[in-house]
């Protein structure tokens, strides 16, 4: 029988009394390799940025005022070192292990990064493909093209980028066997992120290219030639440019009639691991979750702009997202204000002043349903945060167990915030978090629930895929916006999907949960010490 994304969905649950298929242990001596180098390609280190970038949080959000940098070997430094980059070492006795800006399950890192562009100072001046290599904070040189790209698209190559990202699934089955899949997913939601974050430091926009498919990916990154247990597979296309003036949801991107030629460069990849466990179910969603070449996505007008209660964080962009960490314990005292929490879900929301959500071409799919702990202004309890119209009208018929959808006192009008019911739920969010305290402990927890079967329906099984990078960029708005509130935050990824489900009375697929998260006051492990990510 073929295995689609639902079957994959279903059979990856985990149950309080059975969890996801996985080996049940560590198997250290195989732990993959967390840097994916090609190690006889020319390498290109990147001047590392001098001075930290100052910009105001606020900014990121709705463009650095002023005109954006040229693309330079300079600037896609601070685009990757504010995105993809090492941000720390960590060291207790003798372990060592790096940290990067993009957060990523157990810290396994399936994501790769590839650049196509000619900008200056990287010693061509025709398109070229690259690999980051965080570890070095330089580019790897894997192939040039002489031709293949048309004239137009060789002038735009030289004022913008693509990106490529690929997932290695081998780095999260070692860990989490069965349920891998789901995690590189988030992680690639992160990812697109973290990189538009980055790239609005620079006055640049991000948008996803929705059309491409993955073979052209393979393609464009030489990656369609490996094979094996370590091979990536090809996510997704960015375009990362200046904004066209006058309009920041318009993106100078024009895909050209036909893609060039593949890049069947002769450079290896290091070997991770010396031996590997076989998880055939991930290579089946792999191909039952595989997007061919689509059409566009049908255009939907943005809602307006609207107030976001203002951050009082003195720290910039910059520092915020260098500097981002998850918790992993929370105090169970710390909170935080319903205006902190109203900025928190205004900036999750898709609007026509929010530069982050741009870079996605379909309309929202993830609400957040919130366990409410510590917020001063709000009772505890279960609230319900619709992230598009029409969402709650589906909710109310949808939660069963759940008639109420009240908007709670003091609520902005234009925020889709309901409380569903009020009372302590600290001990539901740590039993559905596969009974993990950091849920309970902190300011409020989230699940993230994604309208399921009616999207796959409409564009397809890859759409799976798609609804779970929707979820981690949610997560990674969470994260760096908990770090302005002065707490932390943290994915969680093991959760019991029905009993979320039970909670609300769902009784079939037209919601499911993809993603955890929990946001407080962190307790730091003071064993561990932390050291500069790169030598000074």
């Amino acid at each position: 029988m073929t295995l689609s994304v639902i079957d994959y969905h279903e059979r990856t649950k985990h149950h309080p009394h059975r969890y996801a298929r996985s080996l049940g242990y560590l198997d250290w001596a195989n732990q993959p390799d967390p840097f994916r180098r090609y190690h006889e390609a020319p390498e290109l280190p990147l001047p590392r940025p001098l001075d930290p970038n100052r910009t105001p949080l606020n900014a990121i959000y709705r463009g650095v005022p002023g005109p954006a940098r040229a693309v330079t070997d300079e600037s896609i430094s601070a685009l990757l070192f504010y995105s993809l980059a090492l941000s720390a070492w960590k060291a207790l006795g003798t372990d060592r292990w790096a940290l990067r800006c993009n957060p990523s399950s157990g810290n396994l890192h399936p994501t790769e990064a590839y650049l196509i562009g000619a900008p200056r100072g990287l010693g061509t001046d025709r398109p070229s493909l690259f690999h980051y290599a965080p570890q070095a904070h330089a580019l790897e040189r894997l192939h040039g093209w002489d031709d293949g790209f048309s004239a137009d698209w060789v002038r735009t190559l030289s004022s913008s980028l693509l990106v490529a990202l690929t997932s290695i699934p081998w780095r999260e089955s070692w860990k989490y066997g069965e349920r891998a899949f789901r995690y590189c997913q988030l992680d690639l939601g992160h990812a697109v992120a973290s990189l538009a974050f980055a790239a609005a430091l620079e006055g640049w926009a991000v948008q996803l290219i929705s059309t491409v498919s993955d073979d052209t990916i393979a393609t464009l990154t030489g990656v369609a030639s490996q094979s094996g247990p370590e091979a990536e597979q090809p996510d997704c296309l960015l375009a990362v440019t200046p904004p066209v003036e006058g309009s920041a949801a318009a993106l100078r991107c024009v895909e050209p009639v036909r893609w060039p030629a593949a890049a069947n460069h002769r450079y290896l990849p290091n070997q991770l691991s010396g031996a590997h466990h076989p998880w055939p179910i991930i290579d089946q969603v792999v191909n039952a979750a595989a997007k061919p070449t689509t059409e566009p996505f049908p255009a939907e007008p943005l809602p307006p702009a609207f107030s976001v209660p203002a951050s009082l964080t003195t720290r910039s962009a910059g520092d915020l997202l260098r500097t981002r960490r998850s918790a992993v314990a929370m105090d169970r005292e710390t909170g935080l204000t319903a205006s902190q929490l109203y900025r928190i879900l205004a900036l999750t929301l898709p609007a026509a002043d929010n530069r982050l959500w741009q870079v996605f071409p379909w309309s929202p799919r993830v609400h957040l349903l919130l366990y409410l702990h510590r917020i001063d202004g709000l009772p505890p309890g279960l609230y319900f945060f619709a992230r598009r119209q029409g969402a709650l009208e589906l909710a109310q018929q949808q939660f069963r167990d759940r008639p109420k959808f009240e908007k709670p006192d003091g609520c902005p009008g234009e925020l889709p915030l309901y409380c569903l019911e009020q009372g302590d739920c600290q001990e539901l969010a740590g039993a559905v978090s596969c009974g993990q305290d950091i849920a309970a402990d902190g300011a409020f927890a989230v699940s993230m629930l994604a309208e399921f079967e009616s999207p796959l329906a409409r564009f397809g099984p890859w759409f799976y895929r798609y609804l779970h990078w929707e979820a981690g960029a949610i997560g990674q708005v969470l994260y760096i916006e908990a770090e302005a509130a002065g707490v932390r935050g943290t994915g969680i990824g093991c959760y019991f999907d029905d009993a979320i489900h039970r909670i609300l009375g769902l009784s079939d697929r037209t919601f499911h949960c993809l993603y955890n998260f929990t946001v407080g006051g962190p307790i730091a492990d003071q064993r561990i010490q932390t050291l500069p990510a790169y030598p000074s």
